[in-house]
Parts: C-alpha cells; structure tokens; sequence
C-alpha cells in the first residue's frame, strides 16, 4: 500500500527504493522520532543484483552503518573506494568491482569484509590497496 508520508521520508533520506524491509522498519518504528528511524534505516544499507557505474571515481562509505554489496557490478573508469568508518563495516559478496585496470571477483560463498576503519582501493595507476 502507498504510504506518501514513508516515501517522502525515504526520499528525504537519499532512498529512492523502498523495499519490503524498510517498510517493515518503518512500521515497527513509527512510535519513534525521525532521527532514530534515520538511524535505523542507515543499518540496514545492502545492495543486491545492481549495476553501479560512474565515469570517474566510486566511493562506498559506511560511516553511519554497515555496506553490503552482494551479487552485484560495479564499474568505475578511474577508482573504486570501500571504506568503514569505527563500528561498521563493508563487504563485497558475489560481486565485480571493477576499473579500467584493476578487478575483484568474489564467488557467491566468498565475501571480502573491511571493518573498524579498513579501507580497500582501487586506485587510478591498476594497484589494488588496503589500509587499516
């Protein structure tokens, strides 16, 4: 069922795919102020069976909660950056991340998890390197 005052908050947040899950969120929160749904819903980040291109530089961020990336492409011309902020984390599950001169595959039952601060970098000159 429609729920404008749900999608003009999803939108306000950045999200403009609402799934089953989020809706559920929402509804299971709705006694709650906006900040902590915010909060919520910044938990729950996972991306599945996209494709996510840009012509220069990807930066996935997880600074508020946690990144999944499963069975997905993702493609940029010059970098792709996955970083974790303390407290949360990123992984890469059945998926390519892929530039111009650098690749990482993973196989449906292999992740690749940076967490606490870790960082991994597909850089412009075809190295691939990871920070703590």
């Amino acid at each position: 069922m429609y729920d404008p005052t749900l999608s003009e908050l999803l939108i306000s947040l950045g999200i403009n795919l609402a799934s089953d899950a989020i809706h559920d969120l929402v509804h299971q929160t709705s006694g709650s102020s906006q900040r902590q749904t915010e909060i919520s819903l910044a938990n729950l980040l996972s991306i599945e069976g996209a494709e996510v291109k840009a012509k220069t530089i990807i930066d996935f961020l997880a600074t508020r909660g946690d990144i999944q990336i499963r069975d997905s492409r993702v493609f940029a011309q010059k970098a792709i950056n996955y970083s974790s902020a303390p407290g949360t984390k990123f992984a890469l599950q059945g998926s390519i991340s892929q530039t111009s001169q650098t690749e990482i595959v993973t196989g449906n039952n292999a992740q690749v998890v940076g967490q606490g601060g870790a960082q991994i970098r597909q850089n412009p000159d075809g190295s691939i390197t990871f920070h703590t």
